[in-house]
């Protein structure tokens, strides 16, 4: 038996679903590019330019971002 590949447009969803997947999409993409930046800053030597760069110290500080790794949406 052959298997078919898969074709996103056989079935289009409602307007409303696509923007809540976008959505959830745009949020796991925000949390992911913070942990990226922790992990190269966490890999980066202490004394590499980047890693004491004023462009790179707290980019997100004041900005009340927290990491909810759970997969159930954030209740607050």
């Amino acid at each position: 038996m052959t298997s078919r590949s898969y074709n996103p447009l056989a079935c289009i969803p409602s307007p409303e679903i696509v923007r809540r997947k976008l959505h959830e999409t745009e949020a796991l993409a925000a949390r992911l590019r913070i942990l990226l930046d922790l992990a190269e800053r966490l890999r980066a030597p202490l004394d590499s330019p980047t890693a004491t760069s004023p462009t790179n110290a707290a980019p997100f500080a004041g900005q009340g971002v927290a990491l909810n790794t759970s997969a159930q949406p954030d209740s607050r």
